[in-house]
């Protein structure tokens, strides 16, 4: 699974450029708008959304500059 890809962002994004596709995604894809088989697909997708984002989110914590990790 390749987190950039899902969220249709290029590797080198920026934090915000990725919550905004984030949530432009989230919204599109979210399963409270279908029905049936497609809410079943509509609700995969949209976890892998949320894992992609919190993937680059914690990617992009441990990479910022003067950051001390607890």
């Amino acid at each position: 699974m390749n987190p950039y890809e899902i969220l249709e962002v290029p590797p080198g994004a920026s934090a915000d450029e990725i919550k905004a596709a984030y949530h432009r995604l989230a919204k599109k894809w979210h399963p409270d708008r279908f029905i049936g088989a497609e809410k079943e697909e509509a609700e995969r997708r949209f976890r892998q959304l949320a894992e992609s984002f919190n993937m680059l989110k914690e990617a992009g914590r441990r990479e910022e500059p003067g950051r001390v990790s607890s």
